[in-house]
């Protein structure tokens, strides 16, 4: 009593086999509302955009997943997938087989909001993530991704995985992040800065996973670890269990006042 009435769905139930897509993406495409099944790992390429209609629902198969972009040039790809608040949009497998993933490359971007990612982090995915990021190890951290209200849940592993450079645009917030086989996610120590505010419980571990110890994944350049309402861990999954801040200027990394950092046990 008093508190926000609850947001209605105005999407109507999907029903009927759907549109199948099995086919990569070299050119500008919608998927309208409704149901869409992708039976092959599509690659969005060649400067073309994917847009997701408000109110489509998207089920990949067991084991295909999406990749926005590629490394080289002429490789940009796009994902915009924008719904609404009464009409979102909805990625998740066509039984109960995990899928794989949606993975954005350096030449790729993603735009998410109001969007329901499930049951992704497959075994063909990469560390059981059901979103990742891979950014260009040699360049900046780059933000390949904006989410806004996007929920990632029931993934094999982690919901979301940035690698290396690979990190999420500053202003990205209201993520939610639940259900994860291990962690909510894995981030590098070259883009901690970008993990935005959000929910990140109700996962087997609700802890980030700081990678931050060798080659790209160090504190390279400034970045803040802020306090996100869960700890973060040291290394692990095949990560030293430290925290390196190195590079060709002198990095500063701030630690915000709350922030729980947890080590491993030394093995020395």
């Amino acid at each position: 009593q008093g508190g926000d009435a609850a947001i209605v769905s105005k999407c109507a139930p999907v029903s009927g086999e759907g549109t199948t897509h099995n086919k990569d993406i070299f050119a500008d495409e919608t998927w309208g509302p409704g149901l869409h099944v992708v039976t092959f790992t599509i690659s969005i390429s060649k400067k073309a955009t994917l847009t997701l209609a408000p109110c489509a629902v998207v089920r990949f198969t067991k084991d295909t997943g999406m990749f926005v972009g590629g490394a080289s040039e002429g490789e940009d790809g796009v994902l915009v997938a924008e719904g609404k608040a009464d009409e979102p949009i909805v990625i998740e497998g066509a039984t109960i087989d995990k899928w794989k993933d949606i993975q954005v490359y350096p030449k790729g971007q993603a735009r998410l909001r109001f969007v329901t990612l499930r049951g992704g982090g497959g075994s063909t995915s990469r560390n059981g993530a059901t979103l990742h990021l891979y950014g260009d190890a040699n360049k900046p951290a780059q933000a390949l991704a904006k989410v806004e209200s996007v929920t990632i849940e029931d993934s094999g592993k982690y919901g979301l995985f940035m690698e290396t450079r690979g990190a999420l645009s500053a202003d990205s917030t209201g993520l939610t992040i639940r259900g994860s086989g291990d962690m909510p996610m894995r981030v590098s120590g070259a883009t901690v800065s970008s993990v935005p505010p959000g929910n990140y419980t109700g996962n087997k571990n609700d802890t980030i996973r700081l990678a931050a110890s060798a080659g790209y994944d160090v504190v390279a350049d400034d970045q803040t670890i802020h306090d996100r309402g869960v700890p973060y861990f040291i290394g692990g999954d095949g990560a030293l269990n430290e925290l390196t801040i190195q590079g060709p200027t002198t990095p500063v990394l701030t630690i915000e006042a709350g922030v729980i950092l947890r080590f491993p046990k030394s093995t020395g």
